[in-house]
């Protein structure tokens, strides 16, 4: 009688012990699988979002740089990491949010170089990423689209600096290019007196996600 109660005791033991290992179990896959949902609910911050262009004048090429102070986010990526959050993303920019902390500049750009353009209200993008640290932007502006290559680095799987040099010949923009050399003759003049516009603009990029 005693062997059968401590046999039915032993019994009741392991039981015990299998059931709250399972539960132990199934709420860990659990946490694990919500916690997998967060992370793939992040998508790239528009707010957090940041364009610097530098571009060139003079023969000496002297930088002057600026930023956009609006950017749009569309096809926004749920995704673990900023890399897949970019990769498909979609982009625009007004060219009137251009800010180089000159507004007479600023009113050149418009005027005289991105006025000259055909259908260019708006600068937009499809960016593509091809590995850890290449890819590129099918960049849409004077009527057409190109392809820019860019590196970017990617310190986190929160945050990525992107890097490109932007040949404006590539899109046809020699004519706007010209135009605002001429409005801005004698301020592109160098030492040597040569007035000059450069076609390469240098593009710096730095986004988060949230």
């Amino acid at each position: 009688m005693k062997k059968r109660i401590l046999i039915g005791c032993l019994f009741a033991a392991t039981l015990t012990s299998f059931v709250a290992c399972k539960n132990e179990v199934t709420k860990k896959v659990e946490g694990e699988n919500t916690e997998q949902r967060e992370e793939s609910n992040v998508q790239l911050d528009p707010s957090k979002t940041k364009i610097t262009w530098t571009a060139y004048k003079t023969t000496e090429k002297k930088p002057v740089s600026g930023t956009f102070k609006e950017i749009t986010i569309s096809n926004n990526n749920k995704a673990t990491n900023v890399r897949e959050a970019l990769n498909g993303a979609h982009f625009s920019i007004p060219v009137s949010s251009i800010y180089s902390k000159d507004s007479i500049r600023d009113s050149k750009l418009q005027k005289f170089f991105f006025n000259v353009m055909e259908n260019t209200e708006l600068l937009s993008g499809d960016i593509t990423v091809e590995n850890d640290s290449m890819g590129y932007i099918a960049l849409k502006m004077n009527g057409m689209s190109e392809k820019l290559p860019f590196h970017y680095v990617a310190e986190n799987k929160d945050n990525a600096e992107l890097h490109a040099t932007l040949d404006l010949n590539k899109w046809n923009a020699q004519a706007a290019v010209e135009a605002l050399n001429k409005a801005c003759f004698d301020l592109h003049k160098g030492a040597d007196g040569v007035s000059k516009t450069w076609s390469e603009v240098t593009i710096k990029a730095s986004t988060s996600i949230k």
